[in-house]
Order: structure tokens, then C-alpha cells, then sequence
């Protein structure tokens, strides 16, 4: 079995970063960048952090996923 998919420092960075407000893209660097530092353990770890994203969607944020609108 895989450990390294389901290795949780990975998703909390991304939960943190994207929570505090970072855009989605920034929030997977930060994770990924981080998780640079365990592939020793984990080759290819900083890997992981994927986006398929339609390029006719704007990328969610942290707040319209838990439904809240800022006004612009």
C-alpha cells in the first residue's frame, strides 16, 4: 500500500493555506513545497498536489465553497 497519498501534512498544508485566504493555485504550491521536505521518505511526494480544473470555471475559494460572497 501507497502512504504517501494519503499522508496528511499534505492535505493540511493545502487546507491551511487555502483557508486563511490564499487562491487555490498558491494553496498546492505552498503544500507542494512543503511536502518537498519528506521526499526522502516519499519520493515524488510534492507531486501529489494535482488541480484539474475546466478552464471555463473560475477556481473556487475557501469562502464560496463554504458558501459565503465577498462583494466586489
Amino acid at each position: 500500500m501507497d502512504d504517501t497519498a494519503g499522508y496528511l501534512p499534505g492535505k493540511k498544508y493545502f487546507l491551511e493555506a487555502f483557508a486563511r485566504g490564499e487562491s487555490l493555485y498558491l494553496a498546492v504550491r505552498e503544500a507542494r513545497e512543503r511536502l518537498e521536505s519528506i521526499e526522502d521518505e516519499f519520493p515524488c511526494a510534492s507531486w501529489l498536489p494535482v488541480i484539474c480544473q475546466n478552464p471555463t470555471e473560475i477556481p473556487p475559494t475557501w469562502d464560496s465553497l463554504r458558501g459565503i460572497s465577498r462583494g466586489t
